[in-house]
């Protein structure tokens, strides 16, 4: 999709509907689509996960300087995703999430909006 400045998010949703919690890898890619030949991405995504009232519960903008960081290459390859460039600043991050309704916020951390893709996995 694309989003705008920081003030003109991109919006997703995610139901967990299992009785219990679910562990879920979410990017927001931004800067690694370049090597797939994606012009126009944006430089810094902001991922920001909010359950049903609105309270934020988990947040990254730089997927290397998460507390999840170490995980997040295993996370990616054991669900099929493709690796995100080290040094990028595409957001990424592990969260454990009841069950309920949750809403994935993208904006960019930059004043330039652009191309990302938010992708959602759960980790077996």
């Amino acid at each position: 999709g694309f989003i705008g400045a920081s003030d003109n998010p991109m919006i997703s949703g995610v139901v967990v509907s299992d009785t219990a919690g679910k562990t879920y890898l979410a990017r927001a890619v931004g800067p690694s689509l370049g090597a797939f030949g994606v012009p126009g991405t944006v430089a810094q995504p902001v991922l920001r996960i909010l359950d049903e009232k609105g309270r934020e519960i988990a947040r990254n903008s730089g997927w290397e300087s998460g507390p999840d960081a170490n995980d997040i290459p295993d996370f990616a390859k054991q669900v099929g995703a493709f690796p995100l460039a080290k040094g990028s600043k595409d957001a990424a991050l592990v969260a454990t999430l009841d069950p309920g309704v949750y809403m994935l916020r993208i904006g960019s951390n930059t004043a330039r909006g652009g191309r990302v893709l938010v992708e959602v996995y759960e980790v077996p």
